[in-house]
């Protein structure tokens, strides 16, 4: 069974300031259409059964043909989510998007607990909306016990709104949000030269903030701090004597995941896209050429051949590696300093604790 990451339109009602696919919101031409949407899917699930898709783009709802196909995926059983910024959704089609049984996870971006940090980042006017939707949702499924929609708020915790992460946290409650994601900032796409990347200092404050909630209960919100790595958890139990939420950081591209553009062209993952030799059309294309091909192969000849992070400190010496963390093999020198320069700074934190080795 597979699970796939969906770019299914880089139409986009707003330029946020952190925008990772803001490279791609110009990309719009000959953009897939229902009978190949369709098409698509129809091929990857002949052959391997899809478990679960979730659209992303862009904003999902500019697509034209986004609720007929998700009343297709209806029909076919299989279940799907979407991110929105929440500007299209509406009473109206949300009553449509709840009577769909297949349909689990509406991803809601917000950026900060008030207008104030949330409309720097995401636009003016932004927040207010994003709020009416949010309990909109919540009052549905407060009406509607039955209802199994998740509403999932994304937040990038970066250097603007790292020091509301306590709020955001106590809004979500209060709004009854099923999950919030602590992402972490990539310098790509609109967030390339801006000042957003966290120091070692509110690095420090961002995960100590989030034990401190996280220790005292969060009345059912499930909080998934993906900015950082597994190895925190020992930090805080450690050194803080609070608790923590697991990170798991896995990777399945090209094995369990697969990654599709609006085009229909297919990926072991997003960023896969910079390495692959040529672009991958499952409208002509037969799927297991295009599933055994070299380029799908990519993530594991990264991951089992060179071992990169096996020969790193301190991921040689973690019990988390290979097991729930799964650092990128694809990513930029940059990237993999950041990860290792996080963990290097919580190992030797807890050496200082007790003066031992992890």
């Amino acid at each position: 069974m597979v699970s796939i990451k969906w770019d299914v339109t880089y139409k986009c009602n707003l330029m946020c300031g952190h925008c990772i696919n803001g490279n791609y919101l110009t990309n719009k031409d000959n953009e897939i259409v229902y009978e190949d949407m369709v098409k698509v899917i129809n091929k990857i699930n002949d052959n391997i059964p899809v478990g679960y898709i979730h659209f992303l783009g862009g904003e999902p709802l500019t697509h034209p043909d986004i609720l007929p196909f998700f009343k297709y995926l209806e029909t076919q059983g299989i279940q799907f989510g979407f991110n929105t910024n929440g500007l299209l959704l509406n009473e109206k089609n949300f009553e449509y998007l709840a009577s769909l049984n297949c349909l689990t996870n509406i991803v809601v971006s917000l950026e900060g607990p008030t207008a104030e940090v949330n409309d720097a980042i995401r636009g003016r006017n932004i927040f207010n909306v994003i709020m009416k939707r949010i309990r909109m949702i919540s009052a549905y499924k407060r009406e509607n016990p039955d209802c199994k929609i998740k509403i999932v708020v994304n937040t990038v915790v970066t250097s603007m709104n790292y020091g509301t992460i306590g709020d955001i946290i106590d809004l979500c409650v209060r709004e009854d949000v099923d999950s919030l994601q602590l992402l972490e900032f990539i310098e790509d796409g609109n967030g390339v030269g801006k000042n957003y990347s966290l120091t070692d200092e509110m690095f420090m404050e961002a995960i100590t903030t989030v034990a401190k909630r996280f220790t005292l209960g969060c009345d059912g919100l499930e909080i998934v701090p993906k900015f950082c790595r597994p190895l925190v958890k020992d930090y805080i139990e450690k050194c803080l004597h609070l608790k923590f939420p697991l990170v798991i950081h896995g990777c399945g591209a090209g094995a369990t995941t697969l990654f599709l553009d609006n085009k229909g062209n297919v990926y072991p993952c997003d960023r896969s896209r910079k390495y692959c030799n040529r672009q991958y059309s499952l409208l002509d294309e037969d799927f297991f050429s295009v599933w055994e091909s070299e380029d799908f192969k990519l993530p594991f000849s990264r991951y089992y051949g060179d071992e990169l992070y096996r020969k790193l400190f301190p991921c040689n010496g973690c019990k988390y590696l290979g097991d729930v963390c799964f650092p990128c093999h694809l990513s930029r020198e940059a990237d993999v300093d950041a990860v290792m320069h996080n963990c290097n700074l919580l190992h030797n934190m807890m050496k200082e604790v007790d003066g031992n080795e992890l």
